[in-house]
């Protein structure tokens, strides 16, 4: 979402450095862009119809741990999945899996599955780290889709299990406008370096890392069909597309010009139920000239309305 750099920082905590291999570990989010060539692609022979189309993640839930996603290490982290993936077909009888963070999946067909087709790797640049998804299986009932996965990610304190048991989409084209899943006040929970929730890592120059709670409350307000504009507390607005329970900027790069920097979004990525919100969100700050990365991969907010 949007940043408010330079002023906001400073009335930020920042953390202990010693908290980089934790946040590092926020790298095995699934959707990138894809660095290895999959294992060949021998279709199994099935209809791969009911699985074409725009799904997306269902709102994590952290009681049951329906999309949570779970790495290994100390401490063990929980990373909710959000987004969506297009499954498209190919000519010799496969499935395209295109996720919104830029990756290329291939899946084999089988009899009531899809099934990722050997082992592939991508780089995530939405945070900055390598992963490896060794299995991959969706199965699809109606509009709902669930899917397991098991993933290793590269980290430079070294390889971590990722593991996501229960993962749940609902396929997109059913709602005409969601958007009042989003309209309103959303204030960010408390920040909790634990869990990651609410926290930015951002990356300056020299390699140095610093970490901040995010704070305050952002308004959404509609502004066109299937679009939202949301107003951060630095003062910026974003534009974004609404399809289901997920938005996401559109255009895919903003910027926002600030009293003594400038911001850029190069991905925000919200999943809503009309009280919760979940959220991945990454971009860039230049201020006196050094630019800065930063990003915000355990997003959560709550809505300020009665729903």
């Amino acid at each position: 979402m949007q940043y408010t750099r330079k002023p906001e920082r400073r009335r930020r905590s920042t953390l202990r450095r010693a908290s980089l291999a934790v946040a590092l570990l926020v790298g095995a989010v699934p959707g990138a862009v894809m660095t290895s060539q999959a294992n060949a692609v021998t279709p199994v022979g099935s209809n791969p119809a009911k699985y074409l189309g725009t799904w997306n993640y269902d709102l994590p839930n952290r009681t049951t741990m329906r999309n949570i996603a779970v790495i290994s290490g100390q401490p063990t982290v929980e990373i909710p999945q959000i987004g969506w993936i297009v499954f498209s077909d190919n000519a010799d009888g496969s499935v395209t899996g295109r996720t919104d963070q830029g990756c290329t999946w291939n899946f084999e067909v089988r009899a009531d599955s899809l099934d990722l087709a050997g082992s592939q790797s991508c780089f995530n640049h939405v945070v900055g780290s390598a992963y490896t998804i060794t299995d991959w299986t969706v199965r699809v009932s109606g509009h709902h889709e669930n899917e397991s996965l098991t993933a290793i990610s590269h980290l430079p304190t070294g390889d971590r299990d990722f593991v996501l048991q229960d993962g749940a989409r609902t396929k997109t084209g059913r709602d005409d406008d969601s958007t009042q899943r989003f309209v309103g006040g959303w204030t960010y929970a408390p920040a909790n370096p634990q869990t990651l929730q609410n926290i930015v890592a951002t990356y300056g120059p020299g390699g140095s890392v610093t970490y901040s709670a995010e704070t305050g409350t952002v308004a959404f307000a509609k502004i066109g069909d299937g679009t939202v504009a949301a107003r951060t507390p630095d003062g910026c607005t974003w534009n974004l597309r609404v399809q289901g329970n997920t938005a996401e900027l559109q255009p895919a790069v903003q910027t926002c010009e600030l009293t003594d920097s400038t911001a850029t979004l190069t991905f925000w990525s919200i999943a809503s139920d009309g009280r919760q919100q979940d959220s991945v969100i990454a971009g860039t700050d230049v201020a006196n000239g050094q630019t800065s990365a930063f990003s915000l991969s355990v997003g959560n907010m709550s809505s300020d309305l009665p729903r």
